[in-house]
């Protein structure tokens, strides 16, 4: 249940962000919504229920008022070995995450899923939460840190032929590496093809 809110509410904080600062084209939030469906198997899907999702400000506040309840799914989720289901939320909690500032919470969140992602070899998993997590160390100001993430995320899309989120994923890694002052590896790796 949870796991299928979060991701419906995830679209609408996502749509509405993007709107509200239009920093995310239409595209990326194609993608965004893509990189998060394709975290989800058809078959785990859960059945269409729960609240309806309108607009971000039902979105946000669903999400403020479900954080403990989704974090602690979460954790649940990683002492229980629960791989598939901690790499899935993590992936919808992403931008709320991110967007609400709750760093540490994003920081273990990710970190956990990364982990069950690696142990289980669900490298598309792997990739995307290696992305959240850069993304994250991004945003907290730990450039180092995101561009280890980033880097080791954009070595797994290539074999799974994820042009898309590789791109996303060299944009984030150059723009990093631009924030150092390393413009040539910045140039370099912006100048990729995905």
């Amino acid at each position: 249940y949870y796991g299928g809110a979060a991701t419906a509410h995830d679209r609408a904080v996502t749509r509405g962000t993007a709107r509200g600062c239009g920093s995310w084209p239409e595209r990326a939030q194609q993608w965004r919504s893509r990189a998060v469906d394709q975290l989800l198997d058809p078959a785990a899907r859960p059945a269409a229920i729960g609240p309806k999702v309108s607009d971000y400000g039902t979105a946000l506040r669903w999400l403020d008022a479900e954080r403990s309840n989704l974090l602690a799914c979460a954790d649940y989720a990683a002492a229980h070995g629960d791989g598939p289901r901690l790499i899935r939320l993590a992936g919808a909690l992403s931008a709320y995450l991110a967007h609400a500032g709750l760093w540490d919470q994003a920081m273990s969140t990710h970190a956990a899923a990364c982990d069950a992602a690696e142990r289980s070899g669900d490298w598309l998993g792997h990739a995307c939460s290696l992305a959240n997590l850069g993304w994250v160390k991004y945003l907290t100001g730990d450039i180092a840190g995101a561009t280890q993430a980033l880097d080791e995320a954009r070595g797994l899309y290539p074999a799974m032929g994820e042009g898309l989120d590789e791109a996303a994923v060299l944009v984030n890694a150059g723009t990093g590496r631009s924030l150092t002052g390393d413009f040539p590896s910045a140039t370099a790796v912006l100048d990729e093809p995905p």
